[in-house]
C-alpha cells in the first residue's frame, strides 16, 4: 500500500501532537502526587531532617488517607470509616515543588493547619511535605512523610 506524502505528513503531525500532549501532561507540576497516601512520620519545627529522621516521631493520630485527585481536589481522613472524610478542598502544585492546599469544608478541620509549603517524592517513592502541617491530635509539626497506598485519585 502506498501512502501519499500528504497522508504521511498528516500522520506524522498527529503523532507529534500526541507526543507533545503526553509530555506536557507528564511534566505537569504535581502529577506524581495523584493517588492515596498514608502518613509514616511527622517532623518538628526544630530543624527537622528528612534524611536522618532527626526530630521526627510517629504521630499519635496519623493521617491515614491523604488523597490527591487528578482534577485538583484532595481529601484528608485521620480515621477512615466508610465514606467519612475529615476535610477536603483543592490543591495546586507549582514549580520547584511548591504545594498549596485550600480547605473548602469538612467534618473535623484541625485548628492549626499550615497548607502552603513544599513537596518532594523521593527515589523510594516516599512523599515528603515540608513547611506545612495537615493537622493532628494535640500535635503540631512542620512536615510529614507519606507512603503511597493506592493508585490514582480519580473520582
Amino acid at each position: 500500500m502506498k501512502l501519499s506524502s500528504q497522508t504521511l505528513g498528516s500522520i506524522c503531525g498527529a503523532l507529534a501532537a500526541l507526543t507533545l500532549a503526553s509530555t506536557a501532561q507528564a511534566a505537569a507540576p504535581g502529577a506524581g502526587l495523584v493517588g492515596t497516601w498514608t502518613q509514616t512520620q511527622a517532623f518538628s519545627c526544630k530543624g527537622a531532617d528528612f534524611r536522618t529522621g532527626e526530630e521526627s516521631w510517629i504521630a499519635k493520630e496519623p493521617l491515614r488517607e491523604l488523597i490527591f485527585h487528578a482534577d485538583g481536589r484532595f481529601d484528608v481522613t485521620f480515621v477512615p470509616f466508610e465514606t467519612y472524610v475529615d476535610y477536603w478542598g483543592t490543591w495546586k502544585a507549582g514549580p520547584r515543588g511548591r504545594l498549596e492546599l485550600t480547605v473548602e469544608n469538612g467534618n473535623r478541620i484541625p485548628n492549626r493547619l499550615d497548607l502552603e509549603g513544599r513537596f518532594r517524592i523521593g527515589r523510594d517513592g516516599e512523599l515528603q511535605l515540608t513547611d506545612m502541617w495537615l493537622g493532628g491530635l494535640h500535635e503540631e509539626g512542620c512536615g510529614a512523610s507519606f507512603k503511597r497506598v493506592g493508585g490514582t485519585g480519580q473520582h
